[in-house]
C-alpha cells in the first residue's frame, strides 16, 4: 500500500508542478480555495449502483489511477472553473485536479461528481435528476433508474431523446463495470437483462 501511495504521489507531482508554473500565485491560491470548497460538498448517500455506474461510464479505472489524471476528477474541476482563455483554463484545470487529488479520495471525488454533474433538462446532481427526470425519490428509485441516469452526463439531450441509444449506452456501462471489476459476470448479466427505466418522463428541474 505504501508503494502504491508513493507511486500515485510521484505521478501527481509533475502534473501539479507544470500547471502551477503557468499560473500566478494569486490564481493558485484561488484554486486552492475552490478545491477546499469542492471537498466540503456533502454529496449525501450516493446509491452504490449509481456510483459504480458513474465510474464505469466516465473512467472505469478511476479508483486505481492518480486522481488528477482521471477524467472524473478533471470533469469535476472543469465544472468549477469560470470562463477564461483556453491555455490558461487548461493550466487551471490541471492545477485544480491536482489539488482535488491531494484533498479527496477517488471514491469521494466520484461521489461529489455524481452530486453536481449535469444530467439534462436543467437537472444538476443525482438528487435533482432522479426527481426531475424519472419522477422518483432517491429512496424509491431502483437500480434500473440509476443505471439509466448514469448514462446521461456524457450527452444528456441525445440519450434523453433516443431510447435505443440509451439502451446501448447502459449495456456498455454494465460491460465496463464488469471489465473494471465493479460487478462480477453474473451480476453484469442480471443487470443487462433488466428493463430500461423511463428517465424522460419528468418535467426537468427548475432553475
Amino acid at each position: 500500500m505504501i508503494r502504491i501511495a508513493l507511486f500515485i504521489l510521484a505521478s501527481l507531482l509533475p502534473l501539479a508542478a507544470a500547471a502551477q508554473e503557468r499560473l500566478s500565485d494569486k490564481a493558485l491560491n484561488q484554486l486552492r480555495v475552490t478545491a477546499d470548497q469542492i471537498a466540503a460538498i456533502e454529496p449525501g448517500r450516493v446509491p452504490d449502483i449509481l456510483l459504480r455506474a458513474i465510474i464505469a461510464a466516465e473512467q472505469r479505472d478511476h479508483l486505481s489511477r492518480a486522481a488528477a489524471n482521471s477524467r472524473v476528477t478533471r470533469q469535476l474541476a472543469s465544472m468549477h472553473l469560470g470562463a477564461m482563455p483556453s491555455l490558461r483554463r487548461e493550466a487551471a484545470e490541471d492545477a485544480l485536479a491536482a489539488f482535488l487529488g491531494e484533498r479527496m479520495s477517488p471514491a469521494d471525488i466520484a461521489r461529489v461528481y455524481a452530486s453536481v454533474v449535469y444530467f439534462g433538462r436543467n437537472c444538476y446532481g443525482y438528487r435533482n435528476a432522479v426527481q426531475g427526470l424519472a419522477r422518483r425519490t432517491v429512496d424509491r428509485a431502483d437500480e434500473t433508474v440509476w443505471l439509466a441516469l448514469a448514462a446521461l452526463p456524457r450527452s444528456p439531450s441525445f440519450y434523453l431523446r433516443d431510447r435505443s441509444a440509451l439502451r446501448a449506452r447502459v449495456s456498455r456501462i454494465i460491460a465496463d463495470m464488469r471489465a473494471a471489476g465493479l460487478v462480477d459476470s453474473a451480476e453484469a448479466e442480471r443487470l443487462d437483462s433488466l428493463p430500461l427505466a423511463d428517465v424522460d418522463i419528468g418535467p426537468g428541474c427548475s432553475s
